[in-house]
């Protein structure tokens, strides 16, 4: 276990969730008008470890409705809400199987149907997550084709893209930008995409159309979908291999991306700022007795990361100070997902599910009011 400091105050969820047919280990959240009072309503929709998809209601002693069962009882590695309106629009991947698009319809304020839309087979085993890109339209999928990783795009118009991301490849793009790299092909991409997301440069006047894609043996790259390259390359150190997760925040005025990356007994932050890596701070050594942190994130204006471990802690750190603030020792085992995510204009919710069974819920205002009383 971690050791538990008694001079970092705790804090506990606002409420849990039980009785999951399996584990979550995904989810997102939407809220609906009933219109008979024109109360609203908060829902989410989780994925679990064997592949059911459960509604559950955001209210005191709710209990999960199974919607769907996946034959094949694959892990859900992502739940992705598309669209609220007029019907609930979402995507569920199932590792290593497939992604599904379905419809949930209601009806007087209550649940009617899960309608499966469309599905697409999937050929990467790992746990990297799909990401919707709501401005451009489309599905960004990681892929593997024979011994090289690849990035498929599925378009909203049914077009399709496949980019191949081989390490020779992408190793001599990066060359071709930084000739005098002591890097060689084989320091780098070993192992399959961990995870990517969009960074939204700007180079000048134009916008670019670039991800941040992280490998198994913590290779971070940006790289340009639209001219098919390595823009950089950051390799963290021997000490620092076996990428877990990595979280991202971008500074609200500057064209500048925090990164914070857990690796096996380390986390650490990496800044991104004129298409140039450094690495800026090592905020936390974690392997204590076999426990890592297994999940990682920011708040949405990035001032906070949260921490989940494999013992059941969470981590509360300030930022950029990353100084531990707050904890929580309400779940006691492995933290399978976490997430921040929006439910309304003025409420930020952080979930989280465990490997017990049990999902929790906290309003990150409360997070908020207990850091400004520390603060003063």
């Amino acid at each position: 276990m971690l050791p538990k400091t008694s001079t970092t105050p705790s804090i506990l969820p606002d409420r849990y969730y039980t009785s999951f047919k399996a584990n979550p280990t995904a989810f997102c959240c939407f809220e609906t008008e009933d219109p008979e009072d024109n109360t609203i309503k908060s829902f989410a929709i989780v994925g679990t470890l064997n592949g059911t998809i459960e509604i559950v209601a955001l209210e005191k002693g709710a209990i999960p409705e199974v919607k769907f069962e996946h034959k094949s009882e694959s892990q859900i590695n992502a739940i992705i809400l598309i669209a609220t309106k007029p019907k609930i629009y979402f995507v569920a991947q199932f590792r290593g199987m497939e992604l599904i698009w379905f419809n949930l319809d209601f009806e007087n304020g209550m649940i009617k149907n899960l309608i499966k839309l469309k599905s697409y087979s999937l050929t990467h085993f790992g746990f990297c997550q799909s990401i919707w890109d709501k401005n451009e339209k489309r599905m960004l999928v990681p892929g593997k084709d024979d011994d090289y990783e690849m990035l498929s795009i599925l378009y909203e118009n049914s077009g399709e893209k496949a980019i191949s991301l081989g390490a020779n490849f992408l190793f001599s793009s990066f060359k071709k930008r930084h000739p005098n790299t002591e890097f060689t092909v084989d320091d780098c991409f070993k192992g399959t995409i961990s995870s990517f997301q969009q960074i939204h440069e700007t180079i000048g006047y134009e916008e670019c159309d670039r991800l941040l894609i992280g490998f198994e043996d913590a290779t971070l790259i940006i790289y340009d979908i639209r001219t098919k390259e390595v823009i950089n390359l950051f390799k963290a150190p021997s000490k620092y291999s076996q990428l877990i997760a990595f979280a991202v925040s971008k500074d609200s005025e500057f064209q500048r991306w925090r990164i914070a990356v857990t690796v096996c007994s380390r986390i650490f932050e990496v800044n991104y700022e004129n298409q140039e890596f450094e690495l800026t701070k090592r905020i936390k050594k974690t392997g204590f007795a076999n426990v890592n942190c297994s999940h990682i994130c920011f708040n949405t204006i990035g001032d906070i990361l949260i921490c989940g471990y494999s013992s059941g802690r969470i981590e509360f750190y300030n930022v950029p100070e990353y100084n531990i603030f707050k904890v929580m020792n309400f779940h006691e085992s492995s933290i399978l997902s976490m997430n921040v995510l929006t439910i309304s204009k003025n409420d930020e919710i952080l979930f989280i599910g465990d490997e017990e069974g049990k999902m929790s819920q906290m309003n990150m205002k409360k997070l908020k009011c207990s850091q400004n009383v520390q603060e003063n």
